[in-house]
């Protein structure tokens, strides 16, 4: 098992010696830590319903499930399939399902909060999808929304399909009907070198490079950006925004 697979996370199969591997997961893992922290303060009267929407490995539905009743939602069967093997315990369970799928979603029942991170900009119908998720809380619930602020989808693609902007977001929220009550910012440099280096088993999933090369060519202004990146900051800078959410 590769410690990252169809963009997905995998943090026990991480190589010890591998300084880089373990910065890329310690981003992601305090996206939960602030998610847990943030419900801990929240929720002080006893055991919540959360779910943690396409989960990935489990490992975020592991840590928050010290909050009560945990459901982890995945797409991909074989990630799924690994949660329940890895961190299938009491408390804790794991369905494969699409957040485009809104007859599966309808299964799920209600939830004090949801915790989506790194999800709307995979989903078609973003609307519907936050939609849906403000359906699914229930009174006095709450959203913990977390997505990729900076240009990505020339690093991504064909695993995303926006980028958001905070200002976008801000509509967004605003049109679903959210209110902000809180925000976390994460910002991460990444050399070309680590993009690209490593073996076929432990790289970040990055495109070929035809693949970029038509992308700019169909985006010449994001080639420019990543260009002034490379110059003057000696990488990509990634920048993700997480926000507590509530309906109004």
């Amino acid at each position: 098992m590769a410690w990252v697979q169809d963009d997905r996370f995998y943090p026990k199969e991480i190589d010890p010696s591998n300084e880089f591997q373990h910065t890329v997961l310690r981003v992601f893992f305090e996206r939960y830590e602030v998610a847990v922290g943030w419900l801990r303060e929240r929720f002080t009267t006893g055991p919540i319903r959360i779910l943690d929407m396409a989960c990935g490995s489990g490992y975020g539905s592991s840590m928050l499930s010290e909050l009560g009743e945990a459901v982890g939602v995945d797409i991909g069967e074989n990630a799924v399939s690994y949660a329940q093997e890895t961190y299938g315990q009491d408390g804790i369970t794991f369905r494969v399902g699409s957040a485009d799928d809104p007859a599966f979603l309808d299964t799920l029942g209600k939830f004090d909060a949801i915790v989506s991170i790194a999800t709307i900009e995979h989903v078609d119908d973003v609307v519907g999808f936050l939609t849906w998720m403000r359906q699914a809380l229930k009174p006095d619930g709450v959203c913990i929304l977390c997505f990729p602020s900076s240009l990505t989808c020339d690093w991504a693609n064909p695993h995303h399909k926006r980028d958001i902007s905070v200002r976008q977001a801000a509509r967004l929220f605003t049109q679903i009907g959210f209110r902000v009550v809180n925000d976390f910012h994460q910002s991460e440099r990444i050399t070309l070198k680590d993009l690209l280096s490593g073996d076929k088993d432990h790289e970040l999933p990055a495109p070929p490079l035809w693949r970029w090369i038509l992308y700019y060519l169909l985006h010449p202004h994001h080639l420019f950006v990543r260009l002034y990146e490379l110059v003057f900051r000696r990488g990509f800078t990634f920048s993700h925004q997480q926000y507590l959410l509530v309906t109004r």
